[in-house]
């Protein structure tokens, strides 16, 4: 096995690492032992779907907690059923919360400078404009931000990113905002789509944002 070996004539060799410290310049010519960045993202969870039996993905009170305040969600989804369109609820000690007038958003469809938006609905719409296809090469590739979601005295805002692929292959892309109306605590979120189950493969993954 080949030996690497690191020159660093610059580190001050009087000082002893502790667990979790990395090497890190100091100036164009030393380097010293310092504690590692305290930001990032920290893998939570990845939820994979097999069969065609899922009508929706949580991420709930397991996952959702008091160790981060804001969390993203990436992945790639494909609707079972032909142009549908993707959204979701939050949730509530682990409920979705479904009743009408309960969330605002705003979505809008890049390719077509087309939007919508509600100040009273009963989820929050991630894409329209064109609706995503269900062929393996179409489906919703997305990044979902929750900011918020244990705090009762701001609201729980949620925003996303998404290119999907329609029925015809065309390429689409959305840019989304909303939240819910209530000041309360959401200990989860669900997404899903307009009609239909997910397809198999489909895949949702959790990050928890360190501040």
């Amino acid at each position: 096995m080949a030996i690497t070996t690191l020159n660093l004539r610059g580190l001050n060799r009087s000082d002893t690492a502790s667990s979790g410290q990395v090497v890190t310049a100091t100036s164009a010519t030393a380097a010293d032992f310092q504690d590692a960045s305290t930001g990032g993202l920290v893998k939570l969870v990845k939820t994979t779907i097999s069969g065609t039996s899922t009508t929706y993905v949580d991420f709930n009170s397991t996952y959702i907690t008091s160790a981060y305040n804001n969390y993203l969600i990436k992945g790639h989804m494909i609707p079972i059923t032909d142009n549908r369109y993707a959204k979701c609820q939050l949730m509530a000690s682990d409920s979705a919360v479904t009743a009408g007038g309960s969330y605002e958003y705003e979505s809008a469809h890049t390719g077509s400078s087309t939007y919508i938006a509600s100040a009273s609905a009963d989820t929050i719409v991630f894409s329209h404009g064109a609706l995503a296809g269900n062929a393996t090469t179409e489906g919703n590739s997305w990044e979902v931000w929750l900011n918020n979601p244990l705090l009762s005295t701001a609201a729980t805002t949620v925003h996303a990113q998404c290119n999907f692929i329609d029925g015809s292959g065309v390429h689409n892309g959305n840019v989304s905002s909303g939240g819910r109306k209530a000041l309360e605590v959401n200990n989860g979120i669900r997404l899903f789509y307009d009609s239909g189950n997910i397809a198999a493969d489909s895949y949702l993954t959790l990050y928890g944002i360190v501040a």
